[in-house]
């Protein structure tokens, strides 16, 4: 959360701050405090991209492939806002990077608190995504904000392991020539354009095989609008989901195209709403892919892992808030049902990663005392 100004805040924004800051400082708080595990001090690493800047990171844990590869981790991130003169136009080019993170299984070391832990990555490449050389996209010109129409490429990557054990990779960029709309989501499977991620598993048993070796253009019929943040998920079968809406509940099956199979009242109330009321439902939104978790423990025989009732899906959503020109995203987790029609079961207490509450508290109350200052 940065605060940028030293304008009052909007009362209603800045109250639910407050009220944030005021409960993890309590016992039984509702905002629940994310720790790292690897750093001593309990805080969050950050990513170094080698010889360039990339943010909204997506990773998925690899399968070991010896030494000589030296990966934990794939991610997958955007590069850094970048803007360009083509043509006597000012272009955005944007494009995705891969690359590969190892975490050393070394014992933590006690470093100073003020310096920030990183983990660089290597095998940095830029993917070759839908992309265009075109300088200005008319078919954009519905989006009132004006800030899609010069994007010439992918952003937004997020990652998954199927079922049959593919790793999947949704994205947008520009969309195909016969389509109408602005921007376009897009299905590939990693190994196809990240040659790294095929040369790894290929050393694996019985790989499962490449079902989409190209970007597959995703959407559905009457689609409009600008979108953003779906979440896609897998059955065992293989089946792939795309979660579209949280609210309404919104869901489509990839089958030749886009089929809908689930989508709830527009003005029906879910945990989503209750849990989040007085935010305004555009500014809710998807963040990670759903993942299939078991409800069992090691140790619990009685338990049986291949029934579907001991399965959950489970997927991190943001609410977003504005406090002046500045924006911050109240993490919540949600859990769905394991089978058709996929109804939420849960959503959490607000997660807050444990260093940020400092900094938040600091420059929370560094505006308040500029802004008593400055009032006449």
């Amino acid at each position: 959360m940065v605060f940028h100004s030293f304008i009052s805040p909007n009362p209603a924004s800045a109250d639910r701050i407050s009220d944030i800051l005021k409960a993890t400082s309590r016992p039984n708080s509702p905002i629940i405090p994310i720790y790292s595990q690897l750093d001593y001090w309990g805080r969050f690493h950050t990513i170094e991209f080698q010889d360039l800047k990339a943010f909204n990171p997506s990773l998925l844990t690899l399968p070991y492939a010896g030494e000589r590869m030296n990966a934990t981790f794939v991610v997958v991130a955007r590069e850094e806002y970048k803007w360009q003169w083509i043509d006597g136009i000012y272009v955005q080019p944007r494009h995705v990077v891969a690359s590969l993170l190892h975490l050393s299984s070394d014992a933590q070391r006690r470093i100073a608190p003020k310096l920030s832990p990183r983990i660089r990555s290597h095998s940095v490449e830029r993917m070759h995504l839908i992309h265009s050389n075109a300088t200005y996209f008319p078919k954009c010109e519905q989006d009132r904000d004006g800030q899609t129409s010069n994007i010439q490429g992918p952003e937004d990557p997020r990652l998954i392991w199927s079922h049959l054990g593919e790793p999947l990779m949704i994205y947008n960029s520009v969309s195909p020539e016969d389509s109408d709309l602005c921007r376009h989501f897009y299905l590939v499977d990693l190994r196809s354009v990240y040659p790294v991620i095929r040369e790894i598993l290929s050393d694996t048993s019985d790989p499962a095989p490449i079902r989409f070796p190209q970007s597959l253009p995703i959407a559905y019929r009457g689609q409009d609008g600008i979108h953003k943040n779906w979440a896609i998920f897998t059955t065992r079968g293989g089946d792939v989901f795309v979660h579209v809406h949280l609210i309404p509940q919104t869901i489509y099956k990839i089958n030749n195209g886009m089929e809908k199979v689930i989508s709830h009242p527009r003005n029906e109330e879910n945990c989503i709403t209750i849990a989040l009321k007085g935010t305004p439902k555009p500014r809710i939104h998807q963040s990670t892919p759903f993942l299939d978790v078991v409800l069992c423990r090691s140790d619990d025989d009685s338990c049986d892992a291949d029934d579907p009732n001991n399965h959950v899906y489970i997927g991190v959503i943001h609410a977003q808030h504005m406090i002046s020109d500045a924006r911050y995203y109240e993490t919540r987790v949600v859990t769905l049902n394991y089978s058709l029609p996929f109804n939420y079961i849960s959503i959490s207490k607000p997660m807050l990663y444990c260093t940020s509450l400092s900094s938040i508290a600091n420059k929370w109350a560094f505006q308040r005392q500029n802004a008593s200052i400055r009032s006449p």
